[in-house]
Parts: structure tokens; C-alpha cells; sequence
């Protein structure tokens, strides 16, 4: 199962309950790619050093700190190059 979430799966501003506090708003999908539709999960709170022995160096700097990655060096950018062969 998949599930993904972004702005429009956080929870709002108007959600005041304690739960809500704690749980994010996901959207699920199947292995197939079909909607299965909203879920509540809890939220994942982390310090910085479990952070870092989990994420990779480049990783952690731009997902955590808000850093970027250098342009052309993602895995998204070695497939498109791949392709264009």
C-alpha cells in the first residue's frame, strides 16, 4: 500500500481536537495505483540525530533543513537521461 501526502493532505487549520493535533491527513493507494481514499496516521517525531542516521547526508539537508539539491544530480534527472539515449 502507498500513500501520499502534501498540502492538501495536512490537516487544517480549523481541525482543534487533540487527535488532530497529533495525526496528519494521508491519502492511500493500492499497489495497482488505485485511490483507496483518506486515513489518519500519526505524525512521525524524530530528533535530528535519528533523522540523520536515517536519511543520507544530501538528504537530510534538503529535506530537513529546507536546503536544496545541486541541479542535475537527482535520480529523477539520471532517468530522463537515460531515456533521452
Amino acid at each position: 500500500m502507498f500513500a501520499c501526502c502534501g498540502a492538501a493532505g495536512v490537516a487544517s487549520s480549523k481541525d482543534h481536537s487533540p487527535v488532530d493535533k497529533d495525526t496528519v491527513k494521508i491519502i492511500q493507494f493500492s499497489d495497482a495505483g488505485k485511490k483507496l481514499g483518506p486515513a489518519r496516521v500519526k505524525k512521525v517525531h524524530k530528533t535530528d540525530e535519528e533523522w540523520k542516521q536515517q536519511l543520507t547526508p544530501l538528504q537530510f539537508q534538503s529535506r530537513r533543513q529546507q536546503g536544496t539539491e545541486r541541479a542535475f544530480i537527482g535520480a529523477k534527472h539520471a532517468l530522463s537521461q537515460q531515456i533521452q539515449r
